[in-house]
């Protein structure tokens, strides 16, 4: 599916974790995790120059297993971005900028192959995960009846509570996960929340694609493509085709 000009997109996120060892002290750790980071950095440097460390200087690093601890960005909160924590990867990249086929997708090649070459072929990769957060402000669909019928009317999904709610809906948060035929997990999340930008009333709703194996960068790639079929067929799939419309 091509891009769509006025794509609700806030956030995409590929993301990858790998397996840990454990020290002497009973800890886990990513004993390559020191020597990988200043290696990526220089790998990374022409294409995202802008270094960012999340810890305070000194802390240390490997308490924050799965957890990202570096940003490399193209310029000063400028996307996209990539993050490299003690077993954890990812490249995020926002509504400006996100392209799948001319883009994000060669962006993830390359990052990969960064990631394996500074960790040597190492690593040992258990997860991986594809997120799309997209989100819509209230006010530029409007919303005189209340959350339940601003979904039904905008999203092939409806709720009804057959009980006294004692009040008016104020807020929604509902998440659901299905399993796919390869194994992987399909979470698909909706809530209230604030349009990231302005501060708006908003509906986000997330679509994240992850399975759990153990992936080479080859078969890695080939379930991303899988993913990302996923996830596009499914966005068209969910929304109504006035709402959808909106977004072309």
């Amino acid at each position: 599916m091509p891009r769509l000009p006025k794509a609700p997109l806030q956030e995409a996120v590929f993301e990858i974790r790998w397996e840990l060892e454990i020290d002497s002290s009973g800890q886990l750790i990513d004993p390559s995790f020191q020597l990988a980071q200043g290696k990526l950095q220089d790998l990374a440097k022409n294409k995202f120059p802008l270094f960012n460390r999340k810890l305070p200087h000194g802390f240390p690093e490997q308490l924050m297993q799965h957890q990202v601890v570096n940003q490399y960005w193209t310029e000063k909160e400028t996307w996209p971005v990539i993050q490299l924590g003690p077993g954890i990867f990812t490249v995020n990249d926002n509504d400006t900028q996100y392209d799948w086929k001319a883009t994000y997708l060669p962006m993830i090649k390359e990052c990969l192959t960064w990631v394996f070459k500074v960790y040597e072929n190492r690593l040992k990769i258990n997860n991986a995960a594809l997120r799309y957060i997209d989100s819509v402000k209230l006010k530029d669909y409007g919303f005189e009846g209340g959350w339940q019928e601003f979904v039904t009317q905008h999203f092939n999904f409806s709720f009804v509570n057959d009980f006294n709610t004692r009040g008016k809906l104020k807020g929604l948060q509902f998440g659901q996960a299905f399993e796919l035929t390869d194994k992987s997990e399909l979470q698909i999340a909706m809530n209230s929340g604030k349009y990231r930008k302005t501060d708006d009333d908003a509906l986000i709703w997330q679509t994240i694609v992850s399975k759990q194996d153990g992936f080479s960068q080859a078969s890695l790639l080939a379930w991303l493509e899988n993913a990302h079929t996923t996830t596009s067929d499914l966005f068209r799939e969910m929304t109504k085709p006035a709402f959808y419309d909106s977004f072309k």
